[in-house]
């Protein structure tokens, strides 16, 4: 039944995505859980300002391979729906992952992988965009919010198909709740900046 389908492929995304390549790159390389320091985000930027910038990539491309892998396997499985279902389940895994205490990560970096596959042409013209945002201002943070929002946006005008919308609407709304700590320190002039030349914020 495709009812089943969509609990197997909304499970199994939800599963993989709970896989913390950041606990598990900080835990085999540095032998230190990565939630204890910094941020205590399990997430590429914590992994670059405290470990650097080579375990940070690594953490990164993990966590959007994870994405790309789970829609595209939903797409094959069952099609829009199942696209929509791991795109979702995956980022609410690495968010709130079953294997670590739910306590994981903001979920941009598999956001973007999910988002790739889904809106590629979208993404990609974003993605320039936020990359510009970070240079110029070095709030991560903001490059995200403002990203995954302008994504769920055009992809309202742009797209045919109503399960994209809902998942890039979807997936803006858990960005911008990962973010909500974020968006307090922006306000209060608080929130710290990523530093470019070493693996410690200044």
């Amino acid at each position: 039944m495709d009812v089943l389908l969509y609990i197997g492929v909304g499970i199994g995304s939800y599963l993989i995505g709970s896989v913390s390549p950041a606990l598990i790159i900080s835990n085999a390389v540095a032998r230190k859980d990565i939630r204890n320091y910094g941020s205590g985000n399990a997430g590429t930027t914590n992994m670059v300002r405290t470990f650097g910038w080579q375990m940070g990539m690594g953490t990164f491309l993990l966590d959007i391979a994870k994405g790309v892998l789970c829609v595209l396997a939903g797409r094959y499985l069952a099609g829009s729906p199942g696209l929509l279902i791991a795109g979702i389940c995956v980022v609410v895994g690495h968010n709130w992952p079953v294997y670590y205490g739910f306590k994981g990560g903001k979920g941009i970096a598999t956001t973007m992988g999910v988002l790739f596959i889904i809106t590629p042409a979208v993404t990609g013209i974003t993605l320039a965009a936020a990359v510009v945002i970070i240079l110029v201002t070095r709030y991560v943070s903001v490059a995200s919010i403002v990203g995954t929002i302008s994504i769920a946006v055009v992809s309202c005008f742009l797209e045919q198909d109503i399960y994209i919308k809902i998942a890039t609407v979807v997936l803006a709304a858990l960005a911008v709740f990962g973010h909500r700590a974020n968006i307090k320190r922006l306000i209060h002039g608080e929130e710290n900046k990523l530093s470019f030349g070493s693996k410690k914020e200044k």
